[in-house]
């Protein structure tokens, strides 16, 4: 199993009065409005920014890596391949993270990845594990955002 990677750093109450928390410059700040719009602001939202919102969520977006293996069936159930994968990745849109309320980024990311790769491996005999590897790079260069 990964090590957890949360990409909510910290969620708290907003409101007009009430300063933001500072945030590293990697961070983006997202606020939620009480009319259930949510904003990203790359720095800090303004007072009136602020006006009407609930809460201040601090998100990451820095770089990050994450590596695991896993087993996946093939194309005769009785036999599988272990297959290790290695990502980089990074939060690109900090709303669909808040809307989605996402608690570990690595466990999303290793998730889309064993789909990725289950189907693939579902394709080849055991004989053949070139054949899945082959098809495996290939679709994972091509493998976008979530």
């Amino acid at each position: 199993m990964s090590p957890s990677s949360g990409v909510i750093l910290r969620t708290v109450e907003s409101s007009f009065f009430n300063a933001p928390p500072k945030a590293h410059p990697s961070n983006i700040y997202v606020v939620s409005y009480n009319d259930g719009r949510i904003r990203a602001f790359t720095g800090t939202p303004s007072a009136t920014d602020r006006w009407g919102s609930r809460f201040c969520y601090i998100v990451d977006t820095a770089e990050r890596r994450v590596r695991n293996s896993f087993t996946m069936p093939t194309f005769i159930d009785a036999y599988s391949f272990t297959i290790e994968v290695e990502a980089t990745w990074k939060v690109t849109n900090p709303e669909a993270v808040v809307r989605a309320n996402l608690s570990d980024g690595n466990e999303a990311v290793l998730a889309r990845l064993r789909d990725e790769l289950w189907v693939i491996g579902r394709q080849f005999r055991p004989e053949d594990a070139a054949g899945a590897e082959t098809t495996a790079r290939c679709a994972l260069l091509k493998v976008g955002e979530l």
